[in-house]
């Protein structure tokens, strides 16, 4: 699922004439923390119904996590080195009738989209307006 949905981005990221090859982040401390914790720590959806919130430094012990724990746990690494981002509950989709959960984060004047369960930064406005539909936001 995880490398399913970062292909569906990039793809209608390149369908909107974006080249995510542009957005080179990599000397940026936000995005360092970000690729940090993606490569550091495993996507892995919750089974059957139950949704337990791990803490920060649960996920980053067991190595494993839903969209909450890697978006709080992501939270909690930019905190500690001074960035500010949101957490965010909501949609990944129109069609997608489950929450979902990711950060938004605000550099130089705009919104990127970082969701670390499926390797997602780009700016909210070079995704198409159908993906990330924010619900409720939080800001530590």
């Amino acid at each position: 699922m995880k490398k399913t949905l970062t292909a569906i981005v990039a793809s209608l990221a390149i369908g909107c004439g974006i080249n995510p090859a542009l957005y080179d982040f990599n000397d940026k401390e936000e995005y360092k923390v970000f690729k940090n914790v993606t490569e550091q720590v495993e996507y892995r959806k919750e089974p059957g119904e139950e949704n337990h919130w791990q803490k920060p430094e649960e996920t980053r012990k067991i190595g494993f996590g839903d969209c909450e724990d890697l978006t709080l746990l992501l939270i909690d690494e930019w905190y500690k080195e001074g960035i500010k981002g949101k957490f965010v509950i909501g949609y990944c989709t129109i069609k997608d009738t489950s929450l979902h959960c990711w950060a938004e984060l605000p550099i130089n004047d705009i919104t990127y989209i970082v969701d670390p369960s499926f390797d997602v930064f780009m700016p909210r406005q070079r995704l198409p307006k159908h993906l990330y539909l924010k619900l409720i936001e939080v800001e530590r």
